[in-house]
């Protein structure tokens, strides 16, 4: 029996358009050219230390209402918790050299002004100027988006008279770490979009939440046993070669030659992989011609294993190191090594060491660490990993964003899913699933 629908890809995107369409009852068959589902958002244990280790590690905020909503459906919501304190900590050269924090009894985005107040790294006129840019983002018309659609986060902080210590101590790693990209490359309207409607909105959409377990456990466990408690269908290690398109509907997809027919095709693949499902006449129809020029960005996770606990925060950032963010997994996951302290070290925006060596790169963050947490000195670092995504999210620049295609394509029964497409998001958690929503809604609408 042929399935209502295909899904190609078994990352957040096509799991979250399969599960809201196996609810509303639809026949949804999956398939995986991985031997995992997730996409880049998965765990495994270590073999040496039996640890749950994340294919680079995530946060959330209560902006991600559609994230919420999925992990809700399938069960995992309790297994999120709220950053406590809700303050974010920042070191350089060793020292708490300041934090953001909100005053919860003003509303946005005045509550964020009391935190600037307290940026002592900052001039009085540096918080003036950055409050007048963050009070015209929440004001947000069409002239503004207007004027800043074609500008990199770059320029639009020189047009606030944004200074070099103010980018260096709140907006490049805010930057950076929404955008996974610099900020001269970075679009400013998109991350303008971000700061609205998460930092500058409601107190409950900025506040952070932490998973306890493992992404494999939170995303796609119980995905998995959700699709199949409604009759759907997996298939892994197995990479669709193309689609079978006759007049302006798609009948199928091909697997090795073996056709397998559907009345709707959903393609969540990444955005350098779709062009290979169509042939060639098909590429330059408006909602595919622009996709080839998309560039991508790297992230590079290291896992560190040491013999005593380094720090007592849940996560820090850092400042002018190339490591931004390390977390504390033995503070954040209900499961608990107490032997061993495990901090995974993130580096977004990783162009510039990407080609490294392991060994180099392990280095490199020892040594801005032993800079920054005086106890590794008397600690001894028992295993460690490097996990480098080349191409862990899509490169947002304001040309990106004129080619990020619609869910719904020309091909009338053919859809697109995935964090690439235009859901008025960065390349986040929240985006992929939003886009696979976004592709069960306009089905659900045709049945």
């Amino acid at each position: 029996m042929s399935p209502d629908i295909i899904i190609i890809g078994g990352g957040l995107a096509g799991l979250s358009a399969s599960i809201k369409l196996v609810q509303a009852g639809a026949n949804v068959l999956i398939i995986e050219k991985n031997n995992h589902l997730g996409g880049r958002t998965y765990s495994f244990r270590d073999k040496n230390t039996n640890s749950v280790v994340d294919n680079g590690q995530h946060i959330l905020v209560g902006a991600y209402k559609n994230t919420f909503k999925y992990l809700e459906m399938i069960g995992t919501r309790d297994l999120l918790s709220p950053k406590n304190p809700k303050s974010l900590n920042f070191i350089e050269n060793g020292k708490y050299c300041y934090k953001i924090h909100t005053c919860d009894i003003l509303p946005p985005p005045f509550n964020l002004f009391f935190g600037f107040l307290a940026l002592y790294p900052l001039s009085m006129n540096d918080k003036i100027n950055l409050i007048k840019i963050v009070k015209d983002i929440k004001r947000w018309g069409r002239d503004f988006a207007e004027n800043i659609k074609e500008k990199s986060i770059e320029n639009f902080l020189n047009s606030y008279e944004q200074s070099e210590n103010v980018k260096k101590y709140f907006w490049n790693p805010l930057v950076i770490s929404v955008m996974n990209e610099s900020p001269d490359i970075a679009s400013a309207l998109l991350f303008a979009k971000v700061l609205n409607n998460t930092y500058l909105s409601k107190d409950e959409n900025n506040r952070i939440w932490l998973p306890s377990v493992g992404q494999s456990e939170l995303y796609v466990d119980k995905a998995v046993e959700f699709i199949k408690v409604h009759k759907s269908k997996i298939v892994m290690n197995q990479r669709v070669d193309k689609l079978l398109i006759e007049g302006s509907k798609v009948k199928g997809v091909y697997i090795k030659e073996k056709l397998i027919e559907s009345k709707y095709v959903i393609s969540a693949v990444e955005n350098f992989n779709i062009l290979n499902l169509l042939s060639e006449k098909y590429h330059n129809i408006n909602q595919f011609y622009g996709i080839k020029n998309f560039n991508s960005s790297p992230i590079i996770s290291i896992n560190l294993w040491f013999d005593q606990e380094i720090m007592d925060d849940q996560f820090v950032g850092l400042i002018n190191t190339n490591v931004q963010w390390l977390f504390n997994r033995n503070r954040i996951l209900k499961e608990n090594n107490n032997r061993l302290n495990h901090l995974t070290a993130v580096i977004s925006n990783a162009r510039s060491i990407l080609e490294k060596k392991k060994d180099q790169i392990i280095s490199l963050a020892m040594e801005e660490l032993r800079t920054n947490f005086s106890k590794i000195e008397k600690s001894k670092l028992i295993h460690y990993s490097v996990i480098k995504e080349r191409r862990a999210t899509f490169s947002a620049s304001p040309e990106a964003e004129k080619y990020r295609p619609n869910q719904e394509t020309e091909i009338e029964n053919f859809y697109i899913a995935g964090d690439w497409t235009n859901t008025g998001l960065p390349a986040t958690i929240e985006s992929a699933v939003t886009s696979g929503f976004l592709c069960a809604d306009l089905i659900l609408n045709k049945r």
